[in-house]
């Protein structure tokens, strides 16, 4: 036989006594989930990033990466420029963990294209482009920058 919290009257079952906390609970809970899921379908209509930063929609080659040390690390705040013949250069910056993204017209040719990185501190080793498995995926380009500290 259970007994209520600090008397020594016995809780009858289907009584509304013993079920206060469990009523309460889940509400709580279905309260989060409610607040839960109308943030969530705020946040993926307004198209945000994992970082809260707003992804913009463009066409065109759409060039990424990451900007690494020679040693793995993520380099955060490097200048990244993605060049194309006769045009100017689109400059961008990484974010906290190296990355970035930079978005070009579709009337650029991809293998025109040069990819260039810096940072205070460092100075470009290399720019190692993926190419991709099917023509189809020309219009996403990623290229890896990796910067070595200067001495």
């Amino acid at each position: 036989m259970r007994y209520a919290c600090c008397t020594l009257r016995p809780i009858v079952p289907g009584s509304a006594e013993g079920f206060g906390v469990k009523r309460f609970v889940r509400r709580i809970v279905g309260l989060a989930l409610v607040a839960m899921g109308a943030f969530a379908t705020t946040a993926w209509t307004e198209e945000f990033d994992a970082e809260g930063d707003r992804i913009h929609v463009h066409d065109g080659i759409v060039f990424f990466g990451f900007v690494k040390d020679t040693n793995g690390a993520s380099v955060s705040d490097a200048k990244v420029a993605v060049a194309a013949s006769g045009r100017d250069a689109v400059i961008t910056y990484t974010n906290s963990i190296g990355a970035y993204r930079a978005n070009l017209g579709q009337d650029v040719d991809a293998n025109a294209i040069v990819i260039s990185c810096e940072k205070a501190g460092f100075k470009q080793v290399r720019a190692f482009r993926r190419t991709a498995p099917s023509a189809r995926m020309q219009t996403l380009i990623e290229t890896e920058c990796t910067l070595m500290a200067e001495q």
